[in-house]
């Protein structure tokens, strides 16, 4: 063999996890080697199929700029820091261009060492780094709802709910929790109730959606305190 080139993309980064604080690069490029005899032959990566020894020498990686969470790169390794994303929503985003050069080098098997050792010129190339969107996946109940009214008096009226809605949290892409909801500019938690009643004892459940109950008047009937039938509420989070 008299010569051989790198292939023009010798490196690049498949996407990473929200929760990734590095980003590895893949592939190994491929090499044109041509021959005393002035052919040519492409190999896709690793040693070449006619046998011998390549090597793969990449060195002097550099990161354009620091951005979107991706802020350093290894300049012998090409591996570049990421930030996890935590709790904060977002899109996905990616790198500035990161830029690598590679160096093929090739010995020729022992029955042809003749032809000793070839090294390709320093090759250049550039890719960058995706990292996935960060999204809430679950929402978990931590505190339950509860369920109260202010006592109605014998001469009938209505009461209105009064109890607590529970409290949630929050999971997301990243793994990452947070009891606290997601910025305002990325979503909301919409918080929807439904009650229900079976009406009896002088109790009537005028709302399914407040939870409003009336009650009616004792009149000149003496009696003792009434309690309505058992009212259920139901909370949905989304």
């Amino acid at each position: 063999m008299a010569s051989g080139s790198s292939s023009p993309t010798h490196f690049k980064y498949n996407n990473i996890a929200a929760s990734a604080t590095t980003a590895t690069i893949t592939g190994q490029g491929g090499g044109e080697y041509t021959f005393t005899s002035g052919s040519k032959l492409k190999n896709s990566s690793g040693s070449p199929s006619f046998g011998g020894t390549a090597t793969y020498t990449r060195s002097n990686f550099s990161l354009a700029s620091s951005q979107n969470g991706f802020t350093a790169v290894n300049s012998s390794t090409g591996v570049l820091t990421a930030t996890s994303r935590g709790t904060n929503i977002g899109n996905a985003r990616t790198s500035a261009e990161v830029t690598g050069k590679l160096v093929i080098t090739y010995t020729h098997p022992t029955a042809y060492s003749a032809g000793g050792t070839v090294t390709s010129p320093a090759y250049t190339s550039t890719a960058t780094c995706t990292q996935n969107g960060n999204y809430v996946t679950t929402i978990t109940v931590t505190t339950d709802p509860n369920i109260s009214y202010d006592t109605i008096h014998a001469s009938g009226g209505t009461a209105n709910e009064t109890g607590t809605d529970g409290a949630v949290k929050y999971t997301f892409s990243s793994g990452q929790e947070s009891s606290t909801a997601p910025g305002s500019s990325y979503g909301s938690l919409t918080t929807s109730k439904t009650y229900a009643m079976a009406n009896g004892n002088g109790f009537y459940l005028k709302s399914t959606s407040t939870g409003q109950v009336s009650a009616d008047t004792k009149g000149t009937t003496e009696s003792t305190t009434t309690i309505s039938n058992t009212i259920t509420k139901t909370v949905t989070y989304t």
